[in-house]
């Protein structure tokens, strides 16, 4: 484990636990989990750290939620690849967690400032993280393939750049993580793409394929078999 993961490891523990220790319902840890990738794609732009200084020293809930709504918008105009992903999935969720709203953007000040997180670091953090929580079933995370068995059909598989590597019931998007840890680098991956039924869990997929460096990954909401989405023209 690196420093930055530790010190990852350590934020998120002591989030959650105020989470259960004020037994919060509903889905806390995947709201949580959107919010660290926000303040994390926030750190390099000098107006979202004050808009987040600004959360942090607010006297309300109220301030919180706008000033997280507005930093939405703005990160996803920033990386239209993940577009509606924390506006669609993170703030509808916000009015649930009213009470550790304020503590968890306190700590979250921290992505940024005592730590310092490099993308890729704060990508497979993230990716870990996701299959932690889906492979313990994490209430608002779906159960996955395990990622030993991931990682070995994308070695026997062997893609090339040349080639596309799909994934029909995509879920959180695993076996497609797996080819990306185990490319050499961004540049070296097959075309990435997969298929979810469930819009909120596609939504996951994108977000951490997103933060592992495969930004031109393509996931679809659908129903796969009565309406997939990547069906050549000419074949059926």
């Amino acid at each position: 484990m690196t420093e930055t993961s530790a010190q990852l490891d350590a934020l998120w523990s002591a989030n959650t636990d105020y989470a259960r220790s004020i037994g919060l319902s509903g889905s806390p840890t995947r709201t949580l989990l959107y919010l660290f990738a926000l303040r994390f794609l926030s750190t390099r732009n000098s107006s979202l750290e004050q808009l987040w200084y600004e959360i942090r020293h607010g006297s309300n809930n109220g301030i919180a939620i706008e000033g997280l709504r507005n930093i939405a918008w703005r990160v996803e105009e920033r990386f239209p690849q993940i577009a509606e992903v924390f506006t669609r999935q993170l703030l509808p969720s916000l009015e649930t967690v009213v009470s550790p709203l304020d503590q968890w953007v306190r700590t979250l000040g921290s992505l940024g400032e005592s730590v310092k997180v490099d993308p890729l670091s704060f990508g497979r953090w993230f990716d870990h993280a996701s299959e932690t929580l889906a492979v313990g079933g994490a209430e608002g995370f779906q159960f996955t393939t395990s990622r030993p068995v991931a990682e070995l059909m994308v070695r026997l598989a062997r893609p090339t750049t040349e080639e596309s590597l799909h994934d029909p019931c995509v879920g959180i998007g695993t076996i497609l993580a797996a080819a990306v840890t185990q490319a050499a680098d961004t540049t070296q991956l097959p075309r990435l793409s997969g298929q979810e039924i469930q819009p909120d869990i596609a939504a996951l997929a994108r977000l951490r394929l997103f933060l592992l460096g495969a930004s031109n990954a393509r996931i679809e909401v659908g129903d796969v078999l009565r309406a997939p989405a990547f069906v050549e023209p000419d074949k059926t």
